[in-house]
């Protein structure tokens, strides 16, 4: 049954659970590569603007993650095969309920719009538009009446949050300007991201089909997921090295590209693509393994080197 109250009181453990502590570099790095960018591309980086975008890098995750849970309550409860996937589980556990995570994201809500308003008050002019992307984006993903998550779209969805708005923000917040923004950097992002939310998604296939939650596993199989997967990240690489290389910063580039595509190609040739299904779950967790280190070396190294020159020039 739908929202039942759990037996005992919810602990602070419980919420913390919630908020998936372990997938923060999901919304954490996005917003350290786009400070990064902001120092390269005008100099500028100030340790209160570096508070400011990561308490509401913070109140994001919260408020994402509780809506999430929420609305997959069923999915979630079908779900054998989840792993760095299928919730936080809170709900499944009789931890929280549904209706108690809904009202601590609107919580969330309310002081990430405080943190908008302070934001405002300190020039970012454009910060009242941004906080209302986030809540959009966030609400769109899980909730009625677009909620992409279901409808096909949660792939895009993910390359658009994390990989343009969140490195955008945090460039705004950085710079208070985007007149030197690097947009055709955002290509390669949007493409790991991309491939993350088809990553993560392949263990949840079977309680996703039942659902009809209509992710990219769901509509086009799993063995074509995780190949198309490996392909988004190894265009991404291929990418990130042709824009290193124009930007006169090719050893970086190389340093950033090099080490994941040879980990893809050894994904392909192990057979992990034609043989991690969802029931393999060891060889699905390899899968993932290999694949998440692969966007996490990626935007890491991406993100340090740009500090560096950032730094040095400054």
């Amino acid at each position: 049954m739908k929202n039942l109250m759990p037996a005992n009181p919810p602990s602070f453990r419980h919420w913390m659970t919630a908020a998936r502590p372990v997938g923060h570099g999901m919304i954490a790095i996005p917003l350290l590569w786009g400070q990064a960018l902001a120092l390269v591309a005008t100099g500028q980086f100030a340790w209160q603007w570096f508070f400011a975008i990561h308490v509401f890098g913070l109140l994001t995750q919260v408020y994402i993650l509780y809506l999430n849970d929420y609305a997959d309550e069923a999915i979630d409860r079908l779900n054998e095969t989840y792993w760095l996937s299928g919730g936080s589980r809170v709900i499944p556990d009789e931890h929280l309920s549904g209706q108690q995570l809904f009202r601590g994201a609107i919580v969330a809500l309310f002081f990430l719009l405080v943190v908008s308003a302070i934001c405002f008050a300190l020039g970012r002019t454009w910060m009242p538009p941004l906080a209302v992307a986030a809540v959009i984006l966030g609400w769109t993903y899980s909730l009625a009446p677009f909620q992409s998550s279901y409808r096909g779209f949660g792939e895009l969805h993910q390359s658009l949050s994390c990989g343009v708005y969140l490195p955008v923000m945090a460039f705004y917040l950085q710079s208070g300007t985007l007149q030197n923004f690097p947009w055709l950097y955002l290509l390669p992002v949007c493409l790991v991201f991309f491939a993350g939310n088809i990553i993560t998604a392949i263990p949840d296939i079977a309680s996703d089909r039942m659902g009809n939650k209509k992710t990219y596993p769901v509509r086009h199989g799993g063995e074509k997921a995780r190949r198309d997967a490996l392909l988004l990240l190894l265009v991404a690489c291929l990418l990130i090295a042709v824009l290193s290389a124009v930007s006169a910063r090719l050893v970086s580039g190389l340093v950033i590209s090099v080490p994941p595509i040879v980990l893809l190609l050894y994904v392909y040739q192990s057979g992990l693509v034609q043989n991690a299904d969802a029931e393999n779950r060891l060889l699905c967790k390899r899968y993932i393994v290999l694949t998440v280190a692969c966007q996490l070396w990626v935007m890491v190294m991406w993100t340090i080197f740009l500090f560096e020159h950032g730094l040095r020039e400054a």
